[in-house]
């Protein structure tokens, strides 16, 4: 008889061979080759919604975007990336976010800005520093995260392989 535990994994591992009736077949793969793990993966393969699996993704790459935000950019930017009002544009709703090419915001990112810029229309004449985001990773996670959140661009996904070719080509 297995522990409380062990009877909860079984049940949990049990509940990997069900497929949801809703589900339509092309959108649920299985993981034959995984059959060295145990013998009824072969038989019984988990099922996988992968329309569940890329938003659990994209979720997870704008939660840690966001951190790399909120650690980095927001004490001048704000929370809400809307400025300071005085010093720091604001980066929600900015025309930088949603028309500028990748390259240059990660050039911004990474070595800093300094001079006159027109953000929403208002001249802004400050120096922003580079705030230390060094990572491809990081750097991928805040570039999706800053164009979706506050350029309004949904589709916007960066790789660190996109990011490190960018960086190349600096």
């Amino acid at each position: 008889m297995p522990s409380p535990r062990g009877e909860r994994l079984l049940n949990y591992l049990e509940s990997l061979r069900r497929v949801e009736p809703s589900l339509k077949r092309d959108q649920i793969h299985s993981f034959p080759a995984l059959s060295h793990i145990h013998p009824d993966y072969a038989a019984h393969p988990p099922a996988v919604d992968m329309e569940r699996l890329k938003k659990a993704r994209a979720a997870a790459v704008m939660e840690k975007g966001r951190g790399v935000y909120l650690s980095k950019c927001a004490i001048c930017h704000g929370n809400d990336g809307m400025g300071d009002k005085v010093t720091y544009p604001p980066l929600a709703g900015s025309e930088w976010l949603k028309e500028k090419p990748d390259a240059e915001i990660v050039r911004i990112i990474l070595q800093g800005l300094t001079g006159p810029i027109t953000v929403n229309g208002k001249e802004w004449d400050s120096t922003m520093l580079p705030p230390g985001v060094t990572d491809s990773r990081d750097l991928a996670n805040l570039l999706t995260f800053l164009r979706r959140q506050f350029g309004g661009v949904e589709k916007a996904a960066y790789t660190p392989e996109q990011v490190d070719a960018i960086r190349r080509d600096l």
